[in-house]
């Protein structure tokens, strides 16, 4: 059995010594699983904060994949997914008023977030902040 199929969990994985190529291999995807369009996804904040101010709907469609991109990275290295981008798209679903897409961003962030962190905090009660204006504009 080959070392991929044992990552996909087929069965036990029964070498000792992988191949360099295959190591390689390996590592080249892990490394790839933050990229998007070739760049780290942390490479994009100023693109991120120029679309903010020119165009909110393209920063938002960027943002999406930037998280998607982000916690495909996060879960590679089993850390949470860093919360910046989430917290931008929550600021621009606020200000466009789409409380509801606001809600579950943020709830999407929280759940990544160890729940002892200052950040877990800060974010729950961005989201209950958000619950209350969702209520209120129903």
């Amino acid at each position: 059995m080959d070392l991929f199929s044992w990552l996909r969990g087929k069965k036990k994985f029964n070498s000792t010594k992988p191949s360099v190529n295959r190591y390689r291999k390996i590592t080249e995807l892990a490394n790839k699983a933050g990229e998007l369009n070739g760049r780290h996804y942390t490479t994009y904040r100023h693109e991120v904060e120029a679309l903010e101010r020119e165009s909110p709907d393209k920063a938002i469609s960027l943002l999406l994949e930037l998280i998607a991109v982000a916690e495909a990275q996060a879960k590679i290295d089993k850390v949470p997914a860093p919360s910046e981008y989430y917290e931008r798209l929550a600021t621009l679903y606020d200000m466009k008023e789409q409380y509801d897409n606001e809600i579950l961003i943020l709830q999407r962030v929280i759940s990544t977030q160890p729940t002892y962190s200052k950040n877990s905090v800060k974010l729950t009660a961005r989201l209950d902040r958000a619950k209350k204006l969702a209520h209120n504009a129903t």
